[in-house]
């Protein structure tokens, strides 16, 4: 009987109608809303960096140690420490403590403009699959909300991660828009 419910469902064909996030909901906004939000983005970022903490948690302190050791040796490994880290952040770090010195300012600032560059990647990665007025939204989100503000603050591996989704997010998006890629069906109930 579920089977005979789902087939009846499915075979019903079904009007066509525009996805809610392909719909525009907000009017149109000029380029420099774009530049207030991202200014207003890395004031908040960068307003007071080192008021969080006196002193880095010890996270930050062991990425802090090896990213030192990276940036005055060169010398890169796989996994560090025992609970293996992953060596990207580290790498980078070692390469903005190399470039700007080592201080609890260059600790604090990579994080701070990762969650800058994550804000800013919001938008053109939303683009590619909803609509103006929703990215416009997530990017709104991305620049001011909590999360990303917070992540900014400390100087830790997990920081990468919004930059990741939303590169990830955009290759997804571009994968299902292109020619082959798999036809993706939306369902309106």
């Amino acid at each position: 009987l579920p089977g005979a419910g789902a087939a009846w469902f499915y075979s019903r064909p079904s009007p066509r109608v525009k996805p809610i996030f392909e719909e525009e909901f907000l009017p149109s906004a000029s380029p420099w809303f774009f530049l207030f939000l991202l200014l207003a983005a890395a004031l908040f970022r960068f307003i007071d960096l080192t008021g969080l903490s006196q002193w880095p948690l010890t996270d930050e302190a062991k990425s802090g140690y090896f990213s030192m050791q990276f940036a005055a040796q060169g010398k890169a490994r796989l996994l560090y420490d025992f609970s293996q880290l992953p060596p990207f952040y580290i790498w980078l770090q070692g390469l903005f403590f190399k470039a700007f010195g080592v201080s609890l300012d260059s600790l604090w600032a990579l994080p701070a403009l990762l969650s800058l560059l994550a804000a800013a990647a919001s938008y053109p990665a939303a683009r590619v699959f909803f609509s103006r007025s929703l990215s416009r939204t997530l990017f709104l989100l991305a620049a001011l909300s909590f999360w990303p503000l917070y992540v900014g603050r400390f100087s830790h591996p997990g920081g990468l991660l919004l930059v990741w989704e939303w590169l990830v997010l955009w290759l997804l998006a571009a994968f299902l828009k292109s020619a082959g890629g798999p036809r993706v069906r939306t369902v309106a109930f």
